[in-house]
């Protein structure tokens, strides 16, 4: 009896076959599917095969702004705002703003651009400020330098000094203290006595913002121990934060020259 085609193949030549006659139905399905753009909430989709994918456009070229300059003081940033160095200002974005993000950085930014309203950062300000250390008890020389370098000089700051100058003159200290102040005896010859009684919290301006402003004032614990070492303890709170960061939004609101297309916030 006589095989027909089929029967005369080998298993491997079948299933190559098979597998050809597989490939042209897909392939004629995928040709007979139709792809169109829909629009839907304002973006546009591809539709093909009853599925929807986001066409994605490019990106905002970043080339197209120069990286963030860094500045140290905010007259710098007012400078380089007003004069426009980098050219960039006027043509690039209709609005800018100057985020005033802590006492110590400021930011220069567009406004939201391209399709996926992205920001730019044209400048960076950060304040150089000392390094502070509270709650810390301190010898009497290591605490004369701090309060000297990294305190406005004012009259509390000299009483303190002066005080501290005198225990560490003396033979010996004594302290009283009942939480609200702190009362020393200073120990200044064989005779006599000096009583000094330090009310607090004692108002005092450190270095802890741009050097362009005034130093916020926030209040500080003093304390002496048994060994003559001294320290301050921040009574504050934080409220000295919020008085540098709108300190410095107001000086910069105040200097900035062009307002219709630079905002800025604190």
């Amino acid at each position: 009896m006589a095989s027909t085609y089929e029967e005369r193949l080998s298993p491997e030549t079948m299933r190559a076959k098979e597998e050809f006659i597989a490939n042209l139905a897909e392939e004629k399905a995928l040709a007979e599917q139709q792809c169109e753009i829909v629009d839907l909430y304002d973006k546009k989709y591809l539709k093909s095969g009853g599925q929807l994918e986001m066409i994605r456009e490019p990106r905002p070229d970043k080339m197209v702004f120069p990286e963030p300059i860094h500045i140290s003081t905010l007259a710098g940033l007012v400078k380089y705002i007003n004069e426009d160095a980098d050219d960039v200002l006027h043509g690039m974005a209709n609005k800018y703003i100057v985020k005033v993000c802590s006492p110590t950085k400021v930011i220069l930014q567009t406004q939201p651009l391209g399709y996926w309203r992205e920001r730019c950062t044209l400048a960076i300000v950060d304040a150089n400020v000392p390094s502070l250390t509270f709650g810390l008890y301190m010898g009497v020389e290591e605490f004369q330098v701090f309060l000297q370098s990294k305190f406005v000089q004012t009259e509390n700051v000299e009483k303190l000094l002066r005080l501290t100058g005198s225990i560490s003159k003396e033979h010996g200290t004594q302290v009283a203290d009942d939480g609200v102040s702190q009362r020393v005896t200073i120990k200044s010859g064989i005779s006599m006595n000096e009583v000094v009684t330090i009310r607090n919290p004692v108002p005092l301006e450190p270095y802890r913002t741009f050097p362009d402003i005034a130093q916020p004032e926030s209040l500080f614990v003093y304390r002496v121990n048994d060994k003559g070492e001294a320290a301050l303890f921040d009574g504050d709170g934080g409220a000295w934060i919020r008085k540098a960061v709108q300190g410095t939004a107001d000086y910069l609101a105040t200097m900035i020259q062009s307002p219709e297309i630079v905002t800025v916030i604190g």
